[in-house]
């Protein structure tokens, strides 16, 4: 270790929408330049660099324009995203498949290698692997012709005739219609790390947990005003959240009577979107749950796109106009056997602040004989695997920097940036241990939470619930929370 001691037609109004969900997080900052990049994005190709979860497309919903009967075969997706009757899916090689309603082009992909995803009501939208925005479809409003140039974006949302977009550095883009102030009502600010893109409004989640919201009056109203959020999806007319601790928050407009309010209760979800009349959300065993329009296919605008198919095998999920996408893994999901778990061993450091993590007991003890007046032992705090025993598993690597003590990711795009681009500042240690990704966990499994200190932008990670709403609930202004590092055991 390096020196621990140094997705058409059908709308009632004209408010109209799709979305695609993601999963987001934070960056290390880089030394004196505090230039903080964001986590990409579940869209993100993560299969492209070994993280993430290939799997297969499933589809359901209304089918007038084959946006279901003509979703692709193969399980090698890695992500999708639903328009109004439209999907598209990013295979782990980087490529873009795309299927239904195409009288605009919206299915028509330019040639090319990506990483991101996203879904207008007619358009497209993707970001490229050097970073840089791409659209095609209809341009009614310049959603597609006005895409804004730069090779740093890392996530992108559609709407009905807008799209907003996250850069490198934690600022916002939006183009296309400003009829209701999706556009110029933008906040101009930074530290923004998640977005959402509704009919006439979007959404964003800054790094502390608080919301901005923006456009259509409607859809912003009743948003929560606290700071505990880790996700966002936007909705015909309103927004869903994921909270810390694995519960939903719905805010907007529901007049209609469609149920888009009626969230469901409990605490053990993991994503969630919104469609234009609908909403779904992953549960930690690899279910899917939805409410609003569509709970049946009774006619229009039920047309069954909130009843998913049965299974624990769903990685993620995507609501358009009247269908649903998602990807499921080849089998459900199971964690390694009990007795191929190790204790995973923490350390502080009462001068820096700073937390260290091992699974090797060897390391552990020779911290505690060698340097008990740098780190003080803690003793075990959850348990994760030493070799990919079961298919799931994935390194969580380890870094060092003398400025900040020690970094865990999962990400394996974030350590590939991190090698590639800050060597001077993080030094690669290698695989810590072996635990599961953010959309990926196993059953027992408890979300290890991650916080960047905002004096020294130092990481403390922690698996305990209740200390995680400590950090993460106002007046405390020591640490910003940057969501959820890995899924590990107790």
């Amino acid at each position: 270790m390096g020196d621990p001691g140094s997705e058409t037609g059908g709308r009632d109004s004209n408010i109209e929408r799709s979305v695609s969900s993601g999963k987001q997080g934070g960056w290390p900052m880089e030394g004196s330049a505090r230039r903080k990049v964001l986590w990409v994005a579940a869209a993100m190709v993560a299969g492209m660099t070994g993280a993430g979860h290939a799997g297969q497309v499933r589809a359901w919903g209304s089918d007038a324009k084959g946006q279901v009967a003509s979703a692709p075969a193969g399980d090698n997706f890695v992500a999708v995203a639903a328009g109004d009757a439209h999907g598209l899916a990013l295979r782990s090689d980087g490529t873009i498949v795309a299927w239904g309603q195409n009288n605009y082009g919206q299915c028509t992909v330019p040639p090319g290698i990506y990483a991101a995803i996203a879904a207008g009501a007619d358009f497209s939208l993707a970001i490229r692997t050097g970073g840089r925005l791409v659209a095609w479809g209809r341009d009614s409003d310049g959603q597609v012709s006005h895409v804004p140039a730069g090779d740093d974006f890392v996530a992108v949302e559609g709407g009905e005739s807008f799209a907003v977009a996250l850069r490198q550095d934690s600022s916002l883009a939006a183009w296309g219609s400003d009829r209701w102030g999706q556009v110029s009502g933008m906040p101009k600010d930074k530290g923004f790390r998640a977005i959402g893109a509704g009919d006439c409004h979007a959404v964003a989640l800054r790094s502390d947990g608080s919301l901005a919201s923006w456009g259509y009056w409607a859809a912003t109203t009743g948003m929560p005003r606290d700071r505990t959020l880790m996700a966002v999806s936007a909705g015909g007319n309103f927004c869903v959240a994921l909270r810390n601790d694995g519960s939903l928050a719905w805010w907007g407009d529901d007049s209609g009577g469609y149920g888009v309010s009626r969230i469901p209760a409990g605490n053990d979800y993991l994503a969630v979107a919104a469609g234009y009349l609908h909403g779904l959300a992953l549960q930690k065993n690899g279910s899917l749950v939805g409410w609003g329009a569509g709970m049946d296919s009774s006619g229009p605008p039920h047309w069954g796109q909130a009843r998913p198919p049965a299974g624990r095998n769903y990685a993620a999920v995507a609501c358009g106009l009247h269908f649903s996408l998602a990807l499921t893994a080849t089998a459900e999901r199971d964690g390694p056997p009990g007795s191929s778990l190790r204790p995973v061993y923490r350390f502080s450091c009462p001068n820096r602040q700073w937390c260290f993590h091992t699974i090797d007991p060897g390391e552990r003890d020779k911290l505690i004989r060698h340097s008990p007046e740098l780190w003080t032992y803690e003793g075990p705090v959850f348990r994760a695997a030493e070799t990919p025993s079961v298919p799931g598993l994935a390194p969580v690597y380890r870094f060092w920097s003398a400025a900040a003590g020690h970094f865990y990711t999962i990400d394996a795009n974030e350590k590939d940036i991190l090698i590639a681009r800050y060597p001077h500042v993080w030094t690669f240690e290698g695989v810590a241990f072996y635990a599961c990704p953010q959309d990926y966990p196993a059953p027992a499994t408890k979300p290890v939470y991650r916080f960047r200190r905002l004096k020294d932008d130092s990481f403390l990670y922690t698996i305990d619930a209740e200390q995680a709403r400590r950090l993460a609930t106002p007046p405390s202004l020591t640490y910003a929370f940057e969501g959820v590092a890995y899924y590990a055991w107790e």
